[in-house]
């Protein structure tokens, strides 16, 4: 579980330095940095996580375990979308336009529901992350185009 939950803070924040692995082992909860280093390894060796420039990332492998958790994000975006484009033509329907207005209300809250099941799935797919991750220094992607493209 606990893999999963460094590939999940890696997959939310990005990357994160690989200088002091004790510290990460401390962040999620390891009883020592000797029960860290094998999961790391694994990982690591498994291609889920790549160390580049000193920061750990996800690789190609660990994006592949989070398609799941993707698809949801999409269809959890397209339900609302699909909401509010229901709900805006079941209100230019109440303002004179012909339109099935019975059609539209349903509709406009099938894709509601449909929205929040979407979320709940999401929400009970995601790990807690500890307490401790919090004071891990994270670089998100934002952070890596600057330094890709800055002149150093």
């Amino acid at each position: 579980m606990k893999r999963f939950q460094f590939l999940y803070f890696l997959y939310r924040k990005g990357e994160v330095e690989s200088s002091n692995k004790s510290k990460l082992a401390k962040a999620f909860n390891y009883l020592s940095d000797g029960h860290f280093y094998p999961d790391l390894d694994y990982l690591i060796n498994e291609g889920l996580i790549t160390e580049k420039n000193g920061y750990y990332r996800l690789g190609s492998e660990g994006r592949k375990e989070f398609n799941f958790y993707l698809a949801t994000d999409l269809a959890l975006l397209l339900s609302i979308t699909f909401s509010l484009i229901f709900l805006w033509y079941y209100i230019l329907s109440l303002s004179g336009i012909v339109i099935s207005t019975l059609v539209l209300l349903t509709s406009s809250i099938l894709e509601a529901i449909t929205a929040i099941l979407f979320f709940i799935i999401r929400r009970s797919f995601c790990p807690n992350l500890p307490e401790g991750t919090k004071s891990l220094k994270s670089r998100g992607i934002i952070s890596r185009i600057i330094d890709k493209y800055s002149n150093k």
